[in-house]
């Protein structure tokens, strides 16, 4: 993006903002299908109760 904005002169702020978004998106997908797994896991997972 540095090398963008020296070139260009602009601080590119709309491809900045769409990057953002795009990253808050993925994040969000990434975390809940974590927590997806780590549900199926703990739910499958055999306890045993501590003495």
């Amino acid at each position: 993006m540095e090398i963008g904005e020296q070139f260009c002169q602009s601080d590119s702020s709309i491809l900045q903002e769409a990057m953002r978004r795009q990253s808050v998106v993925y994040f969000r997908s990434y975390h809940n299908g974590r927590l997806d797994e780590l549900k199926m896991f703990l739910e499958n997972e055999t306890w045993q109760r501590c003495p």
